[in-house]
């Protein structure tokens, strides 16, 4: 078996971005939903 990942595309809204973070468009993200 080959384990695949699956692109999901959402919006999502972040309240505050911490300065150390470089948010740059494209690049891969690991999201926990609480």
């Amino acid at each position: 078996w080959v384990r695949l990942s699956k692109r999901i595309p959402v919006d999502i809204a972040l309240d505050v971005i911490p300065k150390s973070v470089n948010l740059i468009s494209g690049i891969n993200a690991t999201v926990t939903i609480q």
